[in-house]
């Protein structure tokens, strides 16, 4: 029977040092069977090729500037948002609309004893 198996998978993005422009992406993968270490692996096209630290790993894809932003816009068409520093579309409507009031506030006035702007 076999043990407790784990795989964590993880996204790596480095400048592609061969492009002006473009972004090389690495998949890393890490395999533990009952808690012990047992594979490091990156993914190479459709290949597995065993992870060795400190030697060069070939990308899994090499992505040009164009086809980055591609890949974010049917990602977020799909739901996925960044998980840090990210405004919703309702926070950025209400944001919208306290400036515009500010503005307002700032280039005609509000009447203070009335509660209502001054044209």
């Amino acid at each position: 029977m076999k043990g407790d198996r784990h795989i964590k998978k993880e996204i790596y993005l480095c400048d592609a040092p061969d492009r002006r422009e473009g972004l090389d992406l690495f998949l890393f993968v890490a395999e533990t069977i009952e808690g012990v270490s047992s594979r490091e692996f990156t993914v190479q096209g459709s290949k597995e090729v065993d992870y060795i630290e400190g030697e060069d790993s070939k990308p899994l894809i090499n992505l040009r500037k164009t086809e980055c932003q591609q890949l974010i816009d049917e990602l977020y068409k799909k739901g996925f948002r960044p998980t840090e520093n990210q405004f919703t579309a309702e926070q950025i409507k209400a944001l919208s609309y306290h400036l515009e009031d500010m503005r307002k506030i700032v280039f005609n006035g509000i009447d203070w004893k009335k509660g209502s702007e001054v044209l």
